[in-house]
Parts: structure tokens; sequence; C-alpha cells
């Protein structure tokens, strides 16, 4: 058996090391991201004084059908999805040229799957596809895919936001690791079931 615990990728914060490494720097700068380190350092310390078979897994940008745009930790692709589908103007904060690594869903699972069958423990992965893409290319995609444009009502950016997430994802792929959706494919994908969705209620 083993113990795994998901975590962030918030937990690398605006260090200009890129793509990141599962030992690269850390500076968490938001309360969600100290507690996500903090609670890796304890799971793994706990693992290795109690012998009991720990992992952390630091999720990037996922993303996949079904996913809530009202929940506060609901990923910005279903917000965009939300906007697009309600004709409603999505709030971009910032000037758009923030980078992400967006995953979608089966690609975790996949990773999931190999890292609970391997005999790895007291380790970090990072999840997630290995690609750097802006939130203005992500939303140009996007608009091809859906057929329609956004309405972007532009703000300020935030204070504790990341610039830049690019993973590197190497430790998984010496499990077996590949991916499997191009961000296009995913979010022709999601975009279909949202619009399955939004039919039925219909």
């Amino acid at each position: 058996k083993q113990f795994l615990f998901t975590s962030s990728a918030a937990v690398y914060g605006n260090l200009p090391e890129l793509p990141k490494k599962e030992d690269s720097r850390v500076d968490p700068l938001s309360p969600y991201a100290i507690d996500k380190y903090a609670t890796e350092r304890v799971v793994l310390a706990y693992g290795e004084l109690y012998d009991v078979p720990t992992v952390c897994v630091r999720f990037f940008n996922v993303y996949g059908p079904g996913q809530n745009p009202s929940s506060p930790y609901s990923g910005v692709l279903s917000i965009l999805t939300d906007c697009l589908n309600n004709k409603k103007p999505f709030t971009l904060y910032g000037d758009g040229s923030q980078t992400r690594d967006f995953v979608y869903v089966e690609d975790v699972i996949q990773a999931l799957w190999l890292i609970t069958k391997s005999d790895t423990e007291h380790e970090v992965f990072n999840i997630a596809n290995g690609n750097e893409a802006s939130l203005n290319a992500i939303i140009e995609t996007y608009e091809k895919v859906a057929g329609t444009s956004l309405q972007i009502k532009k703000a300020p950016g935030r204070k504790g936001e990341v610039k830049r997430s690019v993973a590197n994802i190497g430790k998984l792929i010496k499990l077996g690791y590949t991916t499997k959706w191009s961000l296009e494919a995913g979010l022709s994908k999601y975009w279909e079931g949202a619009q399955q969705r939004e039919a039925s209620r219909n």
C-alpha cells in the first residue's frame, strides 16, 4: 500500500528557474501554497520515520470535463468554458502573458496509476504536460475550438500570482508516462462535454 498526497505546483512560486524540477527551489506565495508545501514535508517525514511508503505529487493545471466553474478551486479553463457557453465576459487579470502547464485529467490518471503501481516511496513527482502556454494563447485556442469569440474584461494583475509555470516531467517519463492529450485535443473534448451538459439541462 502507498499513501499519496496531492500537492500543487503553487509551491514553486515565482522563482526564475524553468522548467520546474522536483528538486527546484520553492517559494510558496500564498497561504494555500504554504499549506501544500508544509503538508508535503510532514507526509514525507512521517513516511521515513515510521516506514510508511509515502509519495507527494504536485499537480500543475489539471482540466477536464465536469469541472465546476463556481468552485473557488476551479481552474481558469472551467471559468472560460462557462463564459463562452453563457456569453459572459471573462475577467483577464494582467496582460495575459502569464503561462501555465495544462494537463488533461486522463493524463493525470495515467500518472497516478504509474506511481501507485511502482515501488517508489518518499518522493515528489510533478504531474503535468511539460508544455508552457500563455493565457492569451489558451484563449485563442479555446475560441477556435468553440467557434466563438470571448468577451474580455481587463483587470489589474493579482498579488501572489505566479507569472510563469512549466514542469520538468522527466521523473514521470522514467516510470513510462507519455502525454496523450495535446491542449487543442483536450480542449475539444472539454468543450464537447460542456455542450452535452448544457443540452441535458435544456
